[in-house]
């Protein structure tokens, strides 16, 4: 009742104050709780529409899924700061990542698909171009900034369109080293760079990547290995009729390129990759030691191809091969004049086999030729089995020296001429052995065996000539040195070739220590006996010059004598 009027609305104005600040701080509280609950059931109904579209989610493009990935982690990241931290987007993120792997694991399975059915197909070992795109893509994977570059739907879909296009075929370069790949290496470099793209943008899952890189490796080996090696691509939807050397050569331009670009996999992927993580790549360590043993034992098949070859098919061309009637020794000219036949030439007359009636050997029509005009003339032609083997060896030369790198060419070359050097000698003196031993034993069953015996036991007799190669080695000096003259020939052939790597063949001195004989001896045979010659021309002149000497001083001194008889006679006569 004693307050005045003025001092009423003063205290009527500070109560409607702190009513409005009430009022806001419940509105505050209020409007914060509404962003929360709608932070909150926006996440919820957000997941809930990416858990009802995983299926078709796992169907879409690389593209599309990092676009949905950026927009879902952009979302939540901003619902997140909205609610001032209160809500946290859980449900949201664990989902998204759900999604992801679903994709990652049917575009996995779909690659490895697609890489078996490459393999297999007819196109499968056949080199194909390599675009522009796709060596872009390599040479970006080669400059470290793989995670910059990002897959485009082209990579796959020129498959053979330059291959029809063009005649010559580009190579693809690795740290500036060609390689000719098969459509299905090209095929496992796109997975690989898929997966690096994934790894780079899906950073949560870069563990996962680093498997599925491993997988379709050891595929890609293991499916090679089986179709090339193991003769499937014979079996297989290619319907190859054979494994060649060139299907051997693309192999190892395949597996060389695979083990190049590993390294530069492996630098990606650890960018990607917590420090405790770095340990997973060490399984891509080993993977390249396997391509490695397999790159070996392509380039070791090259060898036994050769040697199949040589062992199975050329070997028997040694049979009646006669050295002593090639250097030109007449083995039917009396044993006077000339050295007798070889004990296998005359175990051919007397057996009644008539496979040998094919003697390439004219040994009648050829004259005898001295040993020193032998060694004089070079060799035209060596036999069937020495020329056989160059040939096959110029054939798979001529096949690998646009295939192979420069080091797998050499390094292959080197191998076949170590093989070809041991196995040469190694042949005629295994032929030369069973000759002598199956010889032996038909003299001592022929005089043992009875009538009816000897029937059978011809029969089984010829049958195991038929089998047998029957060679023995030379005799006489000749022939010793035609043998030695033409192995020297082959590998003086193989050693011209270009581009490979020269090697100092053993063959014929191996030959020489068997035959007991030296091609070039350190004092020539020649030269001693015309110095021989030589001596005894010298010391019969010398004889003669004495002998004309001693008769010219008996001369004189008869003339002496008869002219002091003459003087003493007109001395008496004047008396």
């Amino acid at each position: 009742q004693s307050l005045s009027p003025a001092s009423t609305a003063s205290s009527n104005d500070k109560d409607h104050q702190d009513n409005q600040q009430k009022d806001d701080v419940v509105t505050v509280i209020t409007a914060s709780a509404a962003v929360s609950q709608a932070s909150e059931l926006a996440h919820k109904s957000i997941s809930e529409l990416l858990r009802l579209r995983k299926e078709s989610h796992s169907l879409i493009s690389f593209e599309e899924m990092k676009k949905l990935w950026d927009t879902c982690l952009q979302f939540t990241v901003q619902l997140e700061k909205c609610s001032h931290g209160q809500t946290k987007a859980y449900g949201l993120r664990s989902t998204l990542l759900n999604q992801v792997k679903s994709f990652m694991e049917r575009k996995h399975n779909a690659n490895m698909a697609s890489l078996v059915a490459s393999l297999d197909s007819e196109n499968g070992l056949t080199q194909c171009d390599v675009s522009k795109e796709r060596q872009n893509a390599l040479t970006t994977l080669c400059s470290g900034r793989a995670a910059l570059s990002s897959t485009t739907s082209t990579f796959t879909k020129q498959q053979k369109e330059s291959q029809q296009a063009k005649k010559q075929l580009n190579d693809a370069y690795i740290d500036d080293t060609p390689y000719k790949v098969v459509w299905s290496c090209l095929l496992l470099l796109e997975f690989l760079l898929h997966n690096v793209h994934s790894a780079a943008h899906f950073q949560t899952l870069a563990t996962t990547c680093v498997s599925k890189i491993a997988e379709l490796l050891r595929l890609f080996n293991s499916r090679t290995n089986q179709l090339v090696l193991g003769a499937g691509a014979i079996h297989s939807n290619a319907r190859l009729k054979s494994i060649n050397a060139k299907h051997l050569a693309l192999t190892t331009q395949c597996l060389g390129l695979t083990i190049s670009i590993l390294p530069h996999i492996r630098a990606a992927l650890m960018a990607q990759l917590p420090q405790k993580q770095h340990a997973l790549l060490l399984d891509l360590d080993k993977i390249k030691r396997e391509y490695a043993e397999h790159l070996e034992k392509v380039l070791s098949k090259f060898v036994s191809i050769i040697t199949g070859i040589v062992e199975h098919g050329l070997a028997r061309t040694i049979h009646k091969t006669d050295f002593d009637a090639r250097g030109g020794v007449v083995v039917n000219s009396p044993p006077s004049s000339t050295p007798t036949k070889s004990a296998f030439s005359k175990f051919f007359n007397q057996s009644s086999n008539t496979n040998n009636n094919t003697n390439d050997n004219s040994a009648n029509t050829k004259s005898q030729i001295s040993p020193q005009q032998q060694e004089l003339q070079p060799v035209q032609q060596c036999c069937q089995f020495l020329e056989g083997t160059c040939t096959n060896v110029k054939k798979m030369y001529q096949v690998l020296i646009s295939l192979l790198p420069p080091e797998h060419f050499r390094d292959v070359f080197l191998r076949i001429f170590v093989n070809v050097d041991q196995i040469i000698p190694t042949l005629f003196i295994n032929a030369d052995t069973a000759t002598k031993k199956h010889i032996a034993d038909k003299t001592n069953n022929g005089n043992d065996t009875s009538s009816s015996n000897n029937d059978s036991g011809g029969a089984n007799n010829n049958n195991n000539g038929n089998n047998l190669i029957i060679f023995e080695l030379p005799k006489t000096d000749v022939g010793k040195r035609q043998m030695c003259l033409e192995v020297e020939s082959i590998a003086n052939r193989l050693n011209a070739l270009p581009g490979i790597t020269t090697l100092d063949f053993t063959a014929v001195s191996v030959l020489e220590k068997k035959l007991d004989f030296e091609l070039r001896p350190t004092s020539s045979p020649t030269t001693s006996s015309v110095e021989e010659a030589n001596k005894d021309q010298g010391s019969v002149t010398e004889e003669k010059e004495a002998a004309i000497h001693d008769s010219t001083e008996e001369e004189e001194k008869s003339a002496n004598v008869n002219g002091m008889a003459t003087s003493n006679a007109d001395e008496e006569s004047s008396t």
